[in-house]
Order: C-alpha cells, then sequence, then structure tokens
C-alpha cells in the first residue's frame, strides 16, 4: 500500500477507535476488500459478505473476521452502567 494511503488509513483508523461500527465498515476503514479479508480467512469471498451481513454473526465468526484484520475481539456487557468485559471460561483462573 502506497505510503500516503497508508497515512490515511491511519488516521481514519485512529479517529474511529472509540466508535461504533459494522464489521464491513471496519474492513473498508483498513482499506482492505471483501476478496482481501476473504484470502485471510482462508474462505471464499461470498462467506465474508455473509459474515457481514448477518445480524445474529456467531461470536467465533466474528472473532475470526476480527483478529484476520489484526484486532481482538472483545465482548462487553455494560450493567447499572458499568462496563464488564465477558471473557470464555477456559481464559479464566481455576479456583
Amino acid at each position: 500500500m502506497p505510503a500516503t494511503r497508508r497515512r490515511k488509513v491511519e488516521r481514519r483508523y485512529r479517529a474511529l477507535l472509540s466508535e461504533e461500527m459494522r464489521l464491513e465498515d471496519l474492513r473498508r476503514t483498513l482499506g482492505l476488500t471483501q476478496a482481501d479479508l476473504a484470502r485471510k480467512l482462508k474462505v471464499n469471498q461470498p462467506r465474508v459478505s455473509k459474515i457481514e451481513k448477518r445480524p445474529d454473526a456467531s461470536l467465533e465468526a466474528m472473532r475470526s473476521y476480527v483478529e484476520a484484520l489484526g484486532g481482538k475481539l472483545e465482548v462487553v456487557a455494560v450493567i447499572d452502567g458499568k462496563r464488564v468485559r465477558i471473557r470464555k471460561a477456559a481464559d479464566l483462573p481455576r479456583a
């Protein structure tokens, strides 16, 4: 990617860090096409399209998608105005 385009993408990425966005918008902000992401996920482009369009995409599908973008998926619950990050049982220390 040319340096000027990379700088533009980085500026947009930083500006969007605190915003909510759809998976498609996140991918586009990072300058990737569905085909680019499909190659990283080792799936076909229609599968990426399906993940982006499904309102009920699984957490596993979203995790794979976000990791292919170079990120980490975190699930947060908001209870009584307090944010609590949800972790998988496998990630928790044993009692």
